[in-house]
């Protein structure tokens, strides 16, 4: 969980989902909700923006060591945290569900179809521009929502951030490369996932649009997005965002993601996660794909929690 990305899906624009969390990231079209999640908490938080300086340094999980740092221009969705706050009055949003968890729903609100790689560049973007910090285990409970973490560096307990495997995994659900709102694993659990799907083979990515995963198991993994590389350490909070980095050490092994995932397209536009605390049962015969209407309320943290959650 060191120094990680996390995943945004299509439409990075305003937030991100989480398990049990509700709130926004970068995904194709996204916005949060609160809730809590397996691996460090609830609630995300989102937004990053360009910095420079290097990212904490720490072995765990799925993270370690950050790369260099960088900076970057764009800016995209926003992100919510899952801090325990006094909810503001309740509203409403409805949408297709594009991802589910025994605590959380992400719900896409809208969006416009892109190429994969757009999406993935459009959500590194905002995710930088966010201005995001380095939490351990931040981002975990849910792809594409920054969350406060665990134990651990950059850890306070109500900072919402992400990790390196957390962020990576934000981008990545930005393109469908990872489905929104699920649990993410350690580095290496990342890798070992993609490959079962056949999404990524060994080696650097070559031709006119790559995308090259670089892990050293264990420690620290970053990524390479149409030549730029992204991931912690890119911020004076050691949080994700574009890199300068002129090479890679040989303790990181490439993983290149294949053609035929990358020539794609993907709906980008804003997504929005929502915990439901201990009401589960509003999660009861939801599935993805099917079209909802979710009554909620947002935490001063940004943080949304579902009240109602309806089939429209």
């Amino acid at each position: 969980m060191g120094n990680g990305v996390q995943k945004v899906r299509a439409a990075m624009l305003s937030a991100i989902a989480v398990p049990i969390v509700a709130t926004a990231l970068l995904a194709p079209s996204s916005a949060l909700a609160s809730g809590g999640g397996t691996t460090g908490g609830a609630g995300l938080s989102g937004g990053t923006s360009p910095s420079t300086t290097a990212s904490p340094s720490s072995s765990g999980p799925s993270g370690g060591q950050g790369v260099t740092s960088g900076s970057s221009t764009s800016t995209g969705k926003s992100h919510s945290s899952n801090k325990s706050t006094s909810p503001k009055s309740p509203t409403e949003a409805s949408g297709d569900i594009v991802g589910l968890s025994w605590a959380s729903v992400t719900v896409q609100t809208g969006g416009k179809r892109i190429s994969v790689i757009q999406a993935l560049l459009d959500a590194a973007n905002a995710m930088n521009a966010a201005n995001y910090p380095y939490v351990w285990a931040g981002g975990h409970p849910a792809a594409g929502a920054a969350s406060i973490g665990s134990s651990g560096p950059g850890y306070t307990g109500h900072t919402i951030g992400f990790d390196c495997s957390g962020s990576v995994a934000a981008i990545l659900s930005s393109g469908d490369l990872w489905q929104p709102g699920t649990p993410v694993p350690a580095d290496n659990g990342v890798i070992a996932q993609l490959r079962q799907q056949g999404l990524i083979k060994s080696g650097v990515g070559h031709g006119s649009t790559e995308v090259t995963l670089y892990d050293d198991p264990g420690v620290h993994i970053f990524m390479n997005i149409d030549g730029r590389y992204f991931g912690t350490g890119a911020n004076a909070k050691g949080g994700p965002g574009w890199l300068s980095y002129d090479g890679v050490s040989s303790a990181f092994k490439p993983w290149h993601f294949v053609p035929s995932a990358l020539t794609a397209t993907t709906t980008y536009g804003t997504e929005l996660t929502f915990g439901v605390g201990s009401a589960s049962d509003l999660l009861y015969g939801l599935s993805v794909g099917q079209h909802v209407q979710v009554h909620y309320k947002t935490a001063k943290s940004g943080v949304l929690t579902a009240t109602a959650v309806s089939a429209s």
